[in-house]
């Protein structure tokens, strides 16, 4: 079902308006003028890096939050993480006694230079994260470092802080740091939160939005009252004009709302005054139309994707309403996921990495973006977040791969009708040897059936880059995907075709009939069956899922360990595919054929 739904997005952005901290002192200054080896490159500091010893030595107290240790000294700077791996960096622990316990962060920041390198760094203050968006990128072409920015963080962070640096995600997270202060208060002041969340995106017209603001008093004790005032849109509203000394002395909270049936853009500004001291808090809501689709299916039909010469993105917002799982994710690279839910899939393309956090086998609701043709793929480009609750980690939808042969992955119609989905290529072999490559499709075989360039592995998803290419019969499990053109390769013609290939999600030994042996063995007779099947299961097992020999999902049965029974007889003669699992774990896979 569809209906129209006009929405909002909520920003609340808060401006602590803090006083001037020139005139303090700081708890912790570090300006890294200990850091006197400098990289291959000033700007990119490549090459040599510390180990734990040389860190602590240089810097004493800092460290690494992860093994990995990927910190670089920079001539008076430092550099965090690799092309494949992020890196962390974390102060000693800095104590606040006798301070507020709010601190005033600040740091100078700068990506690195490259067109796919992420300009988002995460900041932890002891148990809080902070998103800092936008990094500059390193200029090469300059020996300086280019004009770093410098960035400010306040929070509460107690009698004590811990301030850990760290990419976004794994790969193509590299930055700078520098001269990294932090200010404790000793001085009166107020401290103000806002919740929701900084940004909230697509809530609904008609229907008001809260906004609970929270203050308290620093390093004083209230004599008076504070007011409060709003200056802006007349669709936001405010429950008081007043917080007496008595809550100003705990921590008072009221309420902002805002309403309207219009699209457009609207801010207020929520002003806290107490003598000499003001906070500012800016609210911004921008307004925006969508149109509300509950399954997958329905909104793959809302574009055309007929045309493979095509790359465009319909401007229309849409928002997913129904429960999808998220079946496959870039471990690297973060623009790309998958979502699936009984209808259908459609791959999720994020490049603003608004749900970059959302990881695979979560399933998610409430999804807001644009359709896209590209070149005959449908993709669902994501132009919101998502709240916590839109996020289930326990999913109750279950997805289980259609099980496909080589011959099914050169069919484009049969492909096309499946598109992104979770698929299985079930008893395949590669015939290549050594180790599996970045940018790289590989042949597989089932035995009396090859295809040349069945499975690739990308740049950006590199679970099984770098590892052994096995030398028996697997299954791969993966999402099917379809390169838009001709991809430059080492093929011996240069050239990889467009068509569909499967991005592997995960490998697992080879268990059909013949194969299960030993603790795991699954045994099934007869086989062939005109209908009653025997099926004994040598370990723990809850239930059997069973498919066609298309991959289409029939029929699911309870099963336990030991001896169970199937029942066939109602399905049409042919070969079907069993899968037993236990619980959520997969136990084994077996054939069956029905004559």
């Amino acid at each position: 079902m569809k209906k129209i739904l006009n929405v909002l997005t909520v920003m609340a952005l808060l401006i602590f308006g803090m006083a001037s901290v020139s005139a303090q002192t700081p708890v912790f200054s570090e300006d890294f003028s200990a850091v006197t080896e400098a990289g291959t490159q000033q700007c990119h500091a490549s090459g040599y890096a510390f180990n734990t010893n040389e860190l602590g030595t240089v810097l004493p107290g800092w460290s690494s939050a992860d093994e990995n240790l990927k910190i670089y000294p920079a001539d008076g700077k430092v550099k965090m993480g690799t092309g494949s791996i992020k890196g962390t960096l974390r102060t000693p622990a800095i104590d606040l006694s006798g301070t507020s316990g709010v601190i005033s962060l600040y740091f100078d920041a700068k990506a690195w230079n490259s067109s796919s390198e992420k300009t988002q760094l995460v900041v932890k203050v002891n148990d809080q994260s902070f998103v800092v968006d936008s990094l500059p990128k390193v200029n090469t072409a300059d020996t300086s470092f280019c004009d770093m920015r410098t960035y400010h963080i306040e929070c509460a962070a107690g009698n004590t802080a811990v301030i850990t640096f760290e990419g976004y995600q794994d790969a193509n997270s590299r930055f700078f740091i520098d001269n990294v202060v932090v200010y404790a208060s000793t001085e009166p002041d107020l401290y103000v939160e806002v919740s929701p969340s900084a940004t909230l995106n697509m809530v609904p017209l008609n229907s008001s939005q809260t906004f609970t603001i929270s203050a308290s008093a620093l390093n004083f004790s209230p004599s008076e009252n504070t007011t409060v005032t709003l200056n802006g849109a007349s669709e936001f509203t405010c429950n008081t004009t007043s917080i007496s000394a008595a809550e100003l002395t705990a921590t008072a909270s009221f309420d902002v709302n805002f309403v309207t049936a219009n699209a457009g853009t609207f801010t207020t500004t929520v002003t806290l005054t107490h003598g000499d001291i003001v906070k500012n808090v800016l609210l911004t809501v921008n307004a925006a139309e969508i149109i509300e689709v509950a399954t997958i299916r329905e909104l793959r039909n809302l574009i055309d994707n007929s045309d493979i010469t095509a790359n465009y993105t319909d401007s229309t917002l849409y928002k997913y309403t129904g429960e999808a799982l998220i079946t496959q994710t870039f471990r690297s690279g973060s623009y790309n996921k998958w979502m699936q839910d009984e209808t259908g899939a459609i791959q999720l393309y994020d490049p603003s990495l608004h749900i970059v956090s959302v990881g695979q086998d979560r399933s998610i609701t409430n999804l807001v973006g644009n359709l896209c043709n590209y070149f005959g793929y449908v993709e669902f480009k994501v132009q919101a977040g998502l709240a916590a609750t839109d996020i289930n980690p326990f999913p109750s939808i279950n997805i289980q791969p259609r099980i496909i042969t080589l011959q099914n992955l050169q069919d484009e119609t049969f492909m096309d009708s499946i598109q992104g989905m979770l698929v299985e290529l079930e008893c395949v072999s590669f015939e290549a040897t050594g180790n599996f490559t970045k940018y790289v499709r590989y042949a597989a075989s089932d035995g009396s059936f090859t295809d040349t360039t069945a499975l690739y592995f990308s740049g950006a998803y590199d679970t099984y880059v770098d590892e052994p290419i096995p030398s028996g019969s697997v299954s791969v499990i993966g999402v099917n995907v379809r390169t838009a053109v001709q991809i430059s390769s080492n093929a011996s013609d240069g050239r990889y075709p467009s068509r569909y290939y499967i991005y592997p999600r995960e490998m697992g030994n080879c268990t059909g009939v013949e194969e299960n042996e030993g603790a795991q063995a699954i045994t099934v007779y007869p086989n062939p069956t005109s209908g009653m099947v025997h099926l004994h299961i040598a370990s723990a097992a809850t239930t059997v899922h069973i498919y066609n020999m298309y991959g289409a999902w029939v029929g699911t049965q309870n099963v336990q360990e030991g001896d169970n029974t199937l029942n066939l007889s109602d399905m049409s003669n042919g070969m079907y595919f069993l899968r037993i699992y236990n619980g959520n774990q997969p136990v084994g896979n077996a054939k069956v054929v029905r004559q």
